[in-house]
């Protein structure tokens, strides 16, 4: 419940959820990281990095002893952790320390991939946008075209969304805007259907700058108003509000 809330842009039913889950799994020592990873996702969904980290740094650290001391866990933490280091450290524009989480989280999906098939599109992603931002740009493509391909094939339309719209920030930044037009629109129309505002604010942003760009202000204006209602659908101010209310 917690994880569907936090996608549909309830962060305060989430983050409730989800202490939940930490008091029940406290009182019966059973395992906090997932909720711990969780709380902290929805911390970085309103721009709260410094509690983003700190609740997945507690989640990645509490698997790491778990591991180390053979006590069994969610098995999908062993790539989750490293991964949700590495999109926070990204975030914060610390692409070393990203680009280290990152490889973790990949050698592990490689290592145990009937656990990581969820979680490898995001960790191509989070490569792709790695390489990408250090200028490597084959390497870049690569991760991504691996996410839309796994992403289809296993019909998680979310990663694909994303993959798309991490492929047309490249394309603008190639000043290639045809391309990042496609992907872009691509990424907003997938991502509406199924509520993925991130993805639909992102994608819609891109789209304003790109038409801006190229004079056409009335497309601009468009995608800028929609870009600006899917941002508040996830951390406008009431958001931010309601979710330092909690």
């Amino acid at each position: 419940l917690g994880f569907m809330y936090s996608h549909i842009g309830e962060p305060v039913k989430s983050i409730e959820m989800h202490q939940e889950v930490l008091q029940y799994m406290r009182e019966t020592k059973g395992d906090t990281t997932m909720a711990l990873a969780f709380i902290g996702e929805n911390y970085e969904a309103q721009g709260d990095f410094v509690n983003a980290l700190d609740y997945s740094r507690r989640s990645f650290s509490g698997y790491e002893n778990a591991i180390r001391n053979g006590v069994p866990l969610d098995e999908r933490g062993y790539p989750a952790g490293p991964m949700r280091m590495g999109q926070i450290f990204h975030k914060m524009g610390q692409l070393d320390s990203a680009m280290r989480y990152a490889q973790i989280s990949y050698q592990r999906v490689l290592e145990k991939p009937e656990v990581g098939v969820f979680f490898y599109c995001s960790i191509c992603n989070l490569l792709g946008n790695i390489h990408s931002e250090l200028k490597q740009p084959i390497e870049a493509i690569r991760f991504f075209r691996l996410a839309i391909n796994k992403g289809i094939e296993l019909n998680y339309l979310s990663s694909v969304q994303e993959s798309q719209s991490a492929l047309a920030k490249f394309y603008q930044k190639a000043n290639q805007p045809d391309s990042a037009i496609y992907y872009a629109t691509q990424a907003y129309e997938g991502a509406k259907k199924i509520k993925g505002f991130e993805v639909m604010k992102i994608s819609a942003g891109l789209l304003r700058t790109v038409y801006e760009k190229q004079g056409n202000f009335e497309k601009a204006l468009f995608y800028n108003d929609l870009a600006i209602a899917a941002r508040d659908s996830v951390s406008g101010a009431e958001k931010v509000r309601e979710v330092q209310n909690l």
